[in-house]
């Protein structure tokens, strides 16, 4: 019987334990919270070393790990870019040998901002650290754990809405509640009036077009106490609607991802104070020449991943930050990735979701970029991984299919390109989805 079998077995106590980990950690004095990140950060050390990618970064940089106590010495280590960490998870997840391994882990996969879907493949014990950080920001602003009832409206996967039971949930604790991004606003709707959540966990993409839906045919939705964002922060379009249908106060913005989790996050009533998670990161910006600075490109060290160990992870956005006068840092803007919607003559539109559900999953696609040329016209660029052979007759049929589907009425004509490389745009990252209109 692995260890991982018997944690997810056991996975809400961890999650419990994880989110009481947390609440004792934020009464720590500064100088106890370093001695608990320094004892982090050396069995962070011990479990790189299990990988080969990560031998290879102390010889090149000529550090022994053992002479590794504390941040600063961490931050020696080179560089890890996205294109390596996908590798060593990559490389991990297709040897058969592991199949066993990784059975019981929690594995998703990122929006492919960088035109390549990120695999990510966490312990239960770390998925459940990622689940008590939004727990534990819910409850810093109010959310009461077992009384309050949440929406998740952040996945494609829950097509239509249904309610998770698990013992507790049996009894009308901790009421939990789904609905998919791909289903239409109107039926969200529905389901936010019918279900009554206290919270509503969704990106700003389905959000904002949810609202702006209700907006646009005048439409109620329950007056939900919390909106808590999943990924890049809200523009200030989208935070507009939020005020709007639920109040100045209900947004809890946070800037996260899926390989790395709840990177900072705001607290109501103040979306441009991001709070760093210093229990479970280190932090560096960088500015253009490499020095540390207020403004510049993040890198972030991860303390809880242990199975692929996250060190100097260049993350790929750009961020403001300042120092308040008691010495602590926050940001105050995240350049990250900004896609545009699908638009049809009818006004509606279809957001990054649609590609989402199915186009990352592609394991022959390297990188893809859709392009709207005008209401009638939708144009994919696509490249192949060089290992893969498929007739792309096939996958021009598929994506057709698929997309006709997904895109339910806005009758468009499709047309394929198949390219060597999609160029990276200024802010180090590839927009997934243009609009030209």
């Amino acid at each position: 019987m692995s260890k991982q079998f018997i944690h997810s077995k056991l996975f809400n106590f961890i999650v419990y334990l994880k989110f009481w980990e947390l609440k004792l950690e934020s009464k720590y004095s500064k100088k106890h919270m370093n001695t608990v990140r320094n004892r982090k950060i050396k069995k962070l050390i011990r479990s790189a070393l299990k990988h080969e990618l990560y031998q290879k970064k102390f010889k090149e940089a000529g550090l022994n790990p053992d002479m590794i106590s504390n941040e600063e010495d961490l931050k020696l280590l080179p560089v890890l870019t996205k294109s390596e960490y996908r590798d060593m998870i990559n490389a991990a997840l297709e040897d058969s040998e592991n199949k066993k391994k990784y059975r019981y882990s929690h594995k998703d996969h990122t929006s492919g901002s960088t035109g390549i879907p990120l695999h990510t493949c966490l312990t239960p014990v770390e998925y459940a650290t990622v689940v008590a950080q939004r727990l534990y920001l819910l409850n810093k602003n109010g959310y009461r754990l077992f009384r309050d009832s949440s929406m998740d409206m952040s996945s494609p996967v829950h097509k239509g809405t249904r309610r998770a039971k698990s013992l507790l949930q049996r009894f009308g604790l901790l009421k939990k509640y789904y609905v998919s991004t791909m289903d239409s606003p109107q039926t969200i709707i529905n389901a936010i009036n019918e279900s009554k959540p206290t919270e509503i966990t969704a990106g700003k993409s389905i959000m904002h077009s949810v609202l702006q839906y209700a907006s646009d045919n005048n439409l109620d939705i329950y007056p939900v106490k919390f909106i808590s964002n999943t990924a890049e922060p809200m523009d200030d379009s989208s935070a507009a609607l939020i005020e709007k249908f639920f109040g100045s106060d209900a947004l809890i913005d946070c800037y996260a991802s899926i390989e790395a989790g709840i990177i900072a996050n705001t607290m109501c009533g103040n979306r441009h104070k991001f709070h760093l998670n210093q229990s479970h990161y280190i932090y560096s910006i960088k500015s253009t020449d490499g020095e540390t600075a207020d403004n510049g490109e993040l890198f972030i060290t991860n303390l809880f991943l242990h199975q692929f160990p996250m060190i100097n992870y260049k993350q790929g956005d750009y961020v403001e930050s300042i120092v308040d006068k008691s010495g602590t840092r926050y940001i105050t803007k995240v350049k990250g990735r900004n896609d545009d919607y699908i638009l049809t003559k009818d006004g509606k539109q279809f957001s990054f979701h649609s590609l989402f559900a199915f186009l990352p999953k592609c394991s022959f696609i390297e990188q893809y970029r859709v392009i709207q040329e005008d209401y009638d016209n939708l144009r994919l660029l696509l490249v192949m991984r060089k290992s893969n052979k498929v007739d792309k007759n096939i996958v021009e049929k598929d994506f057709t299919e698929k997309l006709n589907l997904y895109l339910q009425g806005a009758e468009m004509t499709y047309h394929f390109e198949w390219i060597d490389e999609i160029p990276i745009d200024k802010n180090g990252k590839i927009r997934v989805l243009i609009s030209n209109l």
